[in-house]
């Protein structure tokens, strides 16, 4: 743990002098000093965020600066909508998946919940729950984990592998012996759709639809992107995959793909660094529909203000993997631009400068 937050304080400063060099060749260093204060009155802005979305541009309005949104300060705060008592809701992701599937929108199954907390409490009923499972499938905690704790079993010839390594009841119980009062998941694993698989096989490559309720009641699509998983990993977590992170690709209106970058580097891809398969300028498979499902789960959960979901494009169709209430508005925006629209501005509260600062 001491050894993951030192490379974390060091990828945060290597980021940051590297976005300070960048502001140099638009101001002097007493220019952003002071463009730093006027943003923070004008917009709201916070300094970090002043760097790692480019605000120093000088090509930039001052409505196109306040379009981008960052928890610790911004024009707009998409999130002070989303009260803390319905929080169980999403982190329980078990509870979730059942208010998704009683309103008919289409889920990964839930196979069986794990846990001292759950009727599945001890290995040996673990074991005759493996027992009967003839399909993929994930296990994941049931308060979600960022990526962290995720296993995906497939059976073949009677036994569960776990990439080639094959596993039973008593591993999987092991796996999460030292966290088992808080559960754990196993649900059938989604299928990328053969596009998809194409570029990453490892991992289920989801589309990020985040979404907003502005004052009229009305649901907004905000910046939609693609992940995919890096180096090896089953999951397409921006934040996993120790330094290199995952991929992320921006989606335009017509559901085509731009140029993937590193969650956590510079770097740019045409193509996955991986498998060498194209990234920009695919087709998302199912992307209206997809689009058309982030939108109906948003109204099902309607008592939000903001919900990011994780939609899988399987060969049949989009499925909701999960929702999240709040969602990153770092990793993206720096490269994909702002999460909000003038439109969706409009109908949002603005914070105003005698306001108390995120």
């Amino acid at each position: 743990a001491g050894c993951t937050r030192i490379g974390r304080a060091m990828r945060r400063r290597d980021r940051i002098r590297e976005n300070f060099v960048e502001a140099c060749k638009h101001r002097s260093v007493l220019m952003q000093l002071f463009d730093l204060l006027n943003h923070k009155l004008r917009i709201n802005s916070h300094w970090e965020d002043y760097y790692r979305f480019g605000l120093f541009r000088q090509d930039l309005s001052w409505e196109q600066r306040s379009l981008y949104v960052g928890y610790q300060g911004s024009r707009y705060f998409p999130w002070e909508g989303n009260s803390l008592k319905f929080d169980r809701l999403f982190q329980l992701k078990s509870l979730q998946k059942a208010v998704l599937a009683a309103h008919g929108i289409a889920t990964p199954a839930l196979i069986a919940k794990v846990g001292k907390q759950y009727s599945v409490d001890c290995v040996e009923k673990l074991r005759a729950v493996l027992a009967d499972i003839d399909v993929p499938v994930v296990c994941k905690f049931d308060g979600g984990g960022s990526g962290v704790g995720i296993f995906c079993l497939e059976p073949r010839n009677g036994h569960f592998y776990c990439r080639d390594q094959r596993v039973d009841a008593d591993w999987l119980w092991d796996k999460y012996a030292p966290t088992i009062e808080r559960g754990f998941l196993i649900e059938e694993r989604a299928a990328n759709h053969p596009d998809l698989q194409e570029i990453y096989p490892d991992s289920l490559n989801t589309v990020r639809m985040t979404t907003v309720k502005t004052a009229d009641g009305k649901w907004h699509l905000l910046l939609p992107y693609i992940k995919f998983g890096r180096g090896g990993s089953q999951v397409d977590n921006l934040s996993a995959g120790g330094i290199i992170g995952g991929i992320a690709a921006g989606i335009d209106d017509s559901g085509c793909l731009g140029t993937g970058y590193a969650s956590k580097t510079r770097d740019e891809f045409e193509h996955h660094p991986d498998t060498g398969a194209p990234i920009a300028g695919v087709r998302v498979p199912f992307f209206d529909e997809a689009r058309a499902l982030a939108l109906k789960a948003s109204t099902t959960f309607g008592f939000m203000a903001t919900v990011a979901w994780d939609v899988g494009i399987t060969p049949a169709g989009p499925v909701i993997i999960e929702g999240n209430p709040f969602w990153d508005p770092q990793r993206v925006q720096g490269r994909l631009g702002p999460f909000l629209t003038p439109e969706v501005a409009a109908g949002l509260q603005p914070r105003a400068w005698w306001t108390p600062w995120d």
